[in-house]
């Protein structure tokens, strides 16, 4: 019988081996980005709904990639939102009806993909940025729900320097008429200068020295024991 394969840092109490790992602070893109720029304001209802909105297109656009039968995905796709709405307790027919409006802007302009991994590169000896766009098709993607500004911009040059790829950008502008049109760019991290990062900002990990990434993400030194009965 085989045992399941272990993590070397978990097998003996919560710290890795010697000379495996290091203790760093690690930093997501969008507080990097805050610090570059301050996001467009928003009340709590338009922030709850652009969450909620990012999530369920993240999970239909995956759909949409890989249903061989995707007709009916849009009607999945707004009866989950109006779930979460409903849990968010925010639910009206408009935000239901702008999202529709969003939803088919979004996959008009071939705006779909999978979530892609949460990346990570070394900054300093001190810390590790990490990256998760929004998608990944042949482009790395981040889309907002709002029309870009400065934060979304800083935002996307701090991914492309973690990734070393450019990102698409991707906002939406509501018309007079209540549909939406798209903003594009695409965005490397040419002329990104990173601000002084205060030390409350990030998380304390334990990270790979080989790879630079949390232990939690790192695959570099994985061992599997085996048992046999």
């Amino acid at each position: 019988m085989r045992k399941a394969a272990r993590s070397r840092w978990t097998v003996e109490g919560n710290e890795p081996d010697e000379g495996f790992e290091r203790l760093a602070r690690v930093v997501k893109s969008s507080e990097i980005a805050r610090l570059i720029a301050a996001p467009t304001q928003a009340n709590e209802t338009d922030l709850l709904f652009g969450k909620i909105f990012e999530e369920c297109y993240t999970t239909a656009t995956w759909i949409y990639e890989k249903a061989f039968y995707v007709r009916g995905i849009s009607k999945k796709f707004i009866r989950k939102l109006a779930v979460e709405l409903k849990l968010a307790g925010i639910y009206s027919s408009s935000l239901v009806r702008k999202a529709y409006r969003m939803y088919s802007c979004l996959v008009k302009h071939g705006v779909i993909g999978r979530k892609p991994k949460t990346m990570f590169r070394r900054l300093n000896d001190e810390i590790v940025v990490a990256a998760q766009p929004d998608l990944v098709d042949e482009f790395y993607c981040e889309f907002k729900t709002y029309p870009l500004d400065e934060y979304a911009k800083a935002q996307a040059k701090v991914f492309s320097w973690v990734i070393e790829e450019p990102i698409r950008l991707v906002g939406l502008v509501e018309r007079e008429d209540g549909y939406f049109e798209l903003q594009e760019e695409m965005v490397n991290a040419e002329g990104l200068k990173f601000p002084n990062i205060p030390p409350d900002i990030g998380e304390f990990q334990w990270v790979c020295e080989e790879c630079d990434r949390p232990l939690d993400f790192c695959e570099c030194y994985f061992e599997e024991e085996y048992e046999y009965l």
